[in-house]
């Protein structure tokens, strides 16, 4: 194994040692001298690997959302119509927000203006890579399917961000609120089921444009079930 090889290879257990800190203490929580310690090595050592412990805190954020890419993929390669399969990745992405609700914090904490400006380009250029990569692979589905000419009539300018931000932000949003449903939104159905408020909503949004066959409930159905089995096996 090269000195590289190593490096990275250390650096991956350094990283899934702050997984743990981060589940257990929360990401406000999260200290240096803690992963030290749980890692086996000085804090020293940590800052050969990291920067600051910004740094260690996207690249957290990296396998996360690199996961959630992986997820996108799969299901955009389900025999599926273009819209059944927008909503399947909005679906697969709260299944993982769900499974892993300090991640979903996570991801939502490094959206922050002050945790980006304390760590190093590098770092923030890796996450912004792999925030693009699932933005790009929504967007080609998008596009792919207006040049198959699965639309009844040209979609309305801007389209492609409205279906890509939308989704995104109803997705982020219900997680947060969802979170705090107990305190301020105890009302609130968060789940997966065809009438939740993601579900609707995100038919509503999707369906905003004109697809020849737009989503119908059977087709909503059929893709959770898709999707649920889906993820339940990568698991």
């Amino acid at each position: 194994m090269s000195r590289q090889q190593k490096r990275d290879a250390r650096e991956r257990e350094l990283l899934d040692a702050a997984r743990g800190v981060i589940a257990d203490e929360g990401i406000l929580e999260f200290r240096m001298a803690e992963l030290a310690r749980r890692a086996g090595c000085s804090v020293g050592t940590l800052y050969t690997h990291f920067e600051s412990k910004e740094d260690v805190i996207l690249a957290v954020a990296v396998e996360s959302v690199t996961c959630l890419e992986t997820l996108a993929e799969r299901v955009a390669a389900l025999p599926l119509r273009t819209p059944a399969r927008l909503l399947g990745i909005v679906a697969a992405d709260f299944l993982r927000r769900q499974a892993r609700p300090e991640m979903a914090e996570l991801e939502q904490l490094v959206l922050n203006a002050s945790i980006w400006r304390r760590a190093s380009r590098s770092r923030v250029a890796e996450l912004r890579s792999r925030i693009e990569g699932v933005s790009n692979g929504v967007r080609n589905l998008m596009r792919d399917a207006e040049a198959a000419g699965e639309f009844a009539t040209a979609p309305a300018p801007g389209w492609v961000d409205l279906i890509d931000y939308g989704l995104w932000g109803l997705v982020a949003g219900l997680n947060d609120l969802g979170g705090v449903r107990e305190h301020v939104a105890r009302s609130l159905d968060h789940s997966l089921q065809p009438g939740s408020p993601l579900v609707r909503n995100s038919v509503v949004l999707i369906n905003s444009v004109p697809w020849r066959d737009p989503l119908q409930d059977p087709d909503v159905l059929e893709v959770l079930q898709s999707v649920v089995a889906l993820v339940e096996c990568r698991s």
